[in-house]
């Protein structure tokens, strides 16, 4: 499934929510892909589960591969909605 996240580099630690839209802060600064990285990682960690970034690279906005469905990531991701 694509997933639209919000993410926010800088960080004092990693984070991922959904508040009008999911959105992530990641620790890394924004050079050379290392906020991609570990968005990919920490992501990853969370959901147990394949993830990469599809499209803005360069964007805060960016477009997620998850490799799972729309009910597992429902699951998955429930204490995050309700955080």
């Amino acid at each position: 499934m694509l997933l639209e996240v919000k993410v926010s580099p800088n960080s004092k630690k990693f984070g991922f929510r959904y508040k009008d839209g999911w959105k992530a802060r990641v620790v890394s600064r924004p050079e050379k892909g290392k906020a991609n990285l570990e968005l990919e990682r920490e992501m990853k960690k969370l959901l147990g589960c394949g993830i990469r970034v599809v499209r803005g690279l360069t964007s805060r906005k960016k477009v997620l591969e998850v490799d799972l469905n729309e009910d597992e990531f429902s699951r998955r991701t429930k204490a995050c909605r309700e955080a």
